[in-house]
This record gives C-alpha cells, sequence and structure tokens, in this order.
C-alpha cells in the first residue's frame, strides 16, 4: 500500500516527462533573459515606462486606503483605471509585504513567468490532449520574447498579465467546467481593468465563434451561452466607471468616434459633385482630389506590418511553411486553432484602425507560435504515415528539422540580444533628492515640466506624484532635464548586426536603429541646481532665484 502513492508520482511523471522537461527549460530559459534584462542596472530597463507602472504600485502602497486620488493617477478620470487591476493586486502586496515598489515590479517579472507556465498548459489542453504536442508547444513558447511596440513574454507589465488572463478565459470558453459563471464573474472585471486593450480583445471571441461553428458545421449552444455571459459581464464592469469619469482617450467611444470622424472626413474628400451642375472650377478641383494614404485610413497598419506580418513573411520564400503549417492543421481537424488564430488575426487587422493598433499583436504571436509548432509536430507525422518511399521521407525530413533548428536558432539570438539591448540603454542614475529639491523650493501651485518622459514616469513613485506638471515651458516654474545621452551604442551595435544579418540573407533594406535626440532647453530658463545627471533650470521670466 505504502508504494501505490510512489507509482502513481513516478506514472505520473512518465506520462507528463516532456511536458516537465519543455517547462523546466521554460522557466530556466525565462528567468535567465529577465537576468540579462535587469542584470547590473542603476535604474529598472526601458525607465520610461517601467516607472509609470512602478508609479501605479506606489500609489496604492503609499494610500491610506486602498485608493487614493492623485493628479495623475486619480479615480475622477480614466488614468484610475487604466492598469486598476495591475496596480491594486502589486500594491496591495508591497504595502502588507512593506517591499519598495520598484523591488515589487522586478519581482513581479519572476511571478509572472511562474504563473504563465500552468496557464499556458491550461490553454494547451483547451486546444489538444496530446502530450506531445503540448510540450513542444511549451518549448516554442520558450523561444517567444516580444519587442517593445507590443512588449511580450519579455516585459512583464499590464499587457502580459492581459494576455494570460485572455487564456484563462479562453480555456473556460472551451472546456466543460462545471462554474464557469463564478469563473467568468472573477476574471472578467480582473481582465477589464488590466490594460486598455482587453474590452477591445474580447471582439475576437465574437469572431471566434462564427468560424469555429462555421468549419465545424454546426453551432455550439454551449459556447454561445458562454459568449453571450462574459460579454454581459465585460460590458457591465466596463460601463460601471463611465458615469463617473472624464472622456477615455484610450476606451471604446473615443475610438469609435474617432473612426466616425475618419469616415466623415473621407466622404467629404472623396464626395462627386453632379456633372450637371458643375461649373469649370469645381471640375478642376473634382480632378485634383487628393489621394487618401493608408496610413490615414489604417493609422496602426504600418506597426502591424513592421512587427509581425515582415517576421512572418520575411520572403516570400518563407509563405510556403506557413501554407504548410495551415494545410497540416486542416488536415488534421485542429479546428479549434484554425479558428483561434484567424479570430485573433481579423481582430489585429480592425485593430489597425487605431493608432495603438499594434498592441494587439500581444494576443496573436503566442498563438503564432503555437500555430507552428502544432504545424510541424503534425508535418512529421504526416510523412511517418503518408510518404513510404525512405529517400524521399528522410529528405523532407531533414529539411523540416533543419528549418525548425533555424527557427529556434533566431529566436534564442534575438531573445538574448533583444534583452542585452534593452538592458544596456537608458541606465542612467537619479539621484533622489531632486525631487526633494523641487518640493522644498516650489509652491504647493508650482508647475514642473520634464524634459524627458522618464523623469515624469519618475515623479510617480516620489511625492512629486502630487504635485502639477505642465507640457508649456511658460507656465512652469522648474524645468527638469537629464544631462546625458542613450547610453545604448554598443548592444545597438549587436542587435543592428543581428537584423543587418538578417536582411542581408533576405536581401531586404532596412533602417539602422536611431537613437534619441537631445532636446533643447528653451532660452527664458536658467540652471537653477544639478544632481549628478539631472539639472533643474528655472523660468526666468515668471520666478527669480
Amino acid at each position: 500500500m505504502k508504494d501505490i502513492p510512489n507509482d502513481k508520482v513516478r506514472n505520473f511523471i512518465f506520462e507528463n516527462r516532456w511536458i516537465i522537461l519543455a517547462s523546466i527549460f521554460f522557466i530556466i530559459w525565462k528567468f535567465f533573459l529577465i537576468g540579462v534584462l535587469w542584470n547590473d542596472r542603476n535604474i529598472p530597463p526601458e525607465p520610461d515606462d517601467a516607472y509609470i507602472y512602478i508609479g501605479n504600485i506606489n500609489s496604492v502602497a503609499q494610500c491610506d486606503k486602498i485608493l487614493c486620488n492623485y493628479p495623475y493617477i486619480s479615480l475622477k478620470n480614466y488614468t484610475g483605471y487604466t492598469y486598476l487591476s495591475y496596480r491594486v493586486f502589486f500594491g496591495l502586496i508591497s504595502k502588507i509585504s512593506r517591499i519598495d515598489p520598484t523591488t515589487i515590479f522586478y519581482l513581479s517579472f519572476y511571478f509572472g513567468i511562474l504563473i504563465l507556465l500552468p496557464v499556458l498548459i491550461y490553454f494547451l489542453k483547451s486546444l489538444t490532449r496530446n502530450k506531445n504536442i503540448i510540450a513542444l508547444s511549451i518549448f516554442f513558447l520558450s523561444l517567444y520574447n516580444g519587442s517593445g511596440a507590443y512588449h511580450g513574454f519579455f516585459w512583464v507589465v499590464p499587457s502580459f498579465f492581459s494576455v494570460l488572463l485572455f487564456m484563462l478565459i479562453f480555456s473556460t470558453l472551451m472546456q466543460n467546467i462545471k462554474h464557469w459563471k463564478l469563473i467568468f464573474l472573477i476574471l472578467l472585471p480582473i481582465f477589464i481593468y488590466m490594460h486598455p486593450s482587453s474590452i477591445f480583445s474580447l471582439t475576437a471571441f465574437i469572431i471566434f465563434f462564427i468560424i469555429y461553428s462555421y468549419l465545424e458545421k454546426k453551432m455550439d449552444k454551449t459556447i454561445l451561452k458562454k459568449i453571450i455571459f462574459l460579454l454581459l459581464i465585460a460590458s457591465i464592469s466596463y460601463s460601471l466607471p463611465a458615469l463617473f469619469i472624464d472622456k477615455n482617450p484610450l476606451g471604446v467611444k473615443n475610438t469609435i468616434e474617432s473612426i466616425v470622424q475618419k469616415k466623415q472626413s473621407i466622404k467629404s474628400i472623396t464626395s462627386v459633385v453632379p456633372v450637371s451642375t458643375t461649373t469649370k472650377e469645381e471640375e478642376k478641383k473634382i480632378t485634383t482630389i487628393p489621394k487618401l494614404k493608408n496610413d490615414e485610413i489604417f493609422p496602426g497598419l504600418k506597426s502591424i506590418t513592421k512587427n509581425y506580418l515582415r517576421w512572418i513573411f520575411p520572403h516570400y520564400i518563407l509563405i510556403a511553411p506557413f501554407i504548410l503549417t495551415i494545410f497540416m492543421l486542416i488536415f488534421y481537424k485542429e479546428i479549434k486553432l484554425i479558428s483561434l488564430y484567424l479570430s485573433l488575426f481579423l481582430f489585429v487587422l480592425f485593430s489597425s484602425l487605431n493608432i495603438y493598433g499594434s498592441r494587439s499583436l500581444a494576443f496573436i504571436w503566442p498563438i503564432t507560435f503555437i500555430l507552428y509548432s502544432f504545424g510541424f509536430w503534425h508535418s512529421i507525422e504526416f510523412i511517418n504515415k503518408h510518404i513510404k518511399n525512405k529517400v524521399i521521407s528522410r529528405l523532407i525530413k531533414i529539411i523540416a528539422y533543419a528549418s525548425v533548428s533555424f527557427f529556434i536558432i533566431i529566436n534564442i539570438l534575438y531573445s538574448f540580444l533583444w534583452n542585452q539591448y534593452t538592458n544596456n540603454r537608458n541606465d542612467i542614475h537619479i539621484d533622489k533628492n531632486f525631487s526633494r529639491y523641487l518640493l522644498d523650493n516650489g509652491e504647493k501651485n508650482d508647475q514642473f515640466i520634464y524634459l524627458e518622459k522618464v523623469l515624469f514616469s519618475y515623479s510617480l513613485s516620489t511625492p512629486l506624484i502630487n504635485r502639477i506638471h505642465t507640457e508649456i515651458p511658460d507656465s512652469a516654474k522648474y524645468l527638469v532635464a537629464l544631462d546625458t545621452q542613450s547610453n545604448a551604442s554598443g548592444q545597438v551595435a549587436n542587435i543592428d548586426k543581428f537584423y543587418g544579418i538578417i536582411s542581408k540573407v533576405l536581401k531586404r533594406e532596412r533602417k539602422n536603429i536611431q537613437l534619441p535626440q537631445k532636446k533643447e532647453i528653451p532660452a527664458n530658463f536658467k540652471l537653477d541646481k544639478e544632481f549628478e545627471s539631472i539639472k533643474i533650470y528655472i523660468n526666468t521670466l515668471k520666478y527669480t532665484q
């Protein structure tokens, strides 16, 4: 009897050995990349964004209650709801543990990866019961890193957790779970207020149901019922704060209004006056109607093309593996995965109507890696079962394994070089005394202007969060600037060389990475105080020292 538990453990390990091995690699590799990203830095990587998230954590950690109103993170406007779930969760951890927000932000990277892994396994089980495919998909997903345009797995911030929650919601949608309503009631409000893109991504579930029903040639009433319920809960969750807050520039209403205005402007430009009523002057105007550019109609398309389509199809020859992958998924009836991928692809295309449309790539990129892992597995399976000629079978396998090896090497190199590049850029030393100087020498209603975003972001983690900043130099008493250029040139060369080699192989032209230019100090500001790399200037037109 004592051996039974041990037998069960041994059997479990044996049956899931590939999933366990892939999971171990996933954790080790992702933790290594986090180490590369954070290694030996004075401040967090990507500080202009990082300090925004740290400031959100700090707004809860320093609040007497759970939530407080500050000028720039306030429940009175959309800023208080943009990353609400993220800041409450990690803010409470910081408050309870008394660990400073910057350290919490750092630890959240490891925490995020640790909870991502079981979510991925749960998500993959909603797509297939084949444990070997699940293991291979985990391995492929360990290679997925992301970039600054849409984040991804390397940047564990609200968008990361939004994708994680999307996967949990999809898994609940597709699996037979008794208390699915309770799960949706908990997950959906958290999901909606994790990141602004969350509410838009729900359209993918509607598209998914349409495509899935069409391919299955039947309508699953249970899935339809779940989708209606989740849309209802999401709508209520999203709409309630709208009764109390100002206009949200990142919200649904503003997005729809901008699309409608764009459509109206297109109509006004392309409208034609009837020929019978036109004069010669009007005819001349009609013939010189300006053509609208794609950037004007689809402002997000350029970034989507650059950060997705050109990576999937970097050369016309590489369209073949994608077509082969889709063929294999169709042949082996992977209807769920095909439907999910197509629904997210259409969602991404719809997102191009918004200037921030490339943020939707955070949802489709992991599914793309899963798509290729399924396609590769089924390709080998197809070769083994349907190609009887051993020479041809062996040759095709060699090509398949060589292609996947190239895919693995490219993604490993990219992940390491990207994190290394991110680690080495904008690594400045911020003297904390500068914020105390501004507070001591400025009145309550004095306004400050920060020349670089990173300084404004940093201020959110200090008592300066209660002070007003402005974009208008003449209104500010103090101007705060960094006396430094990005020191990323060494690592730019590394990743630039990587891009250069790839571009040369593919015979494509590319632009080198450009370093940011230093901003000019307005003439009416004079140097008042220096704090190492930070310089504080005073407005000489309105204030004297």
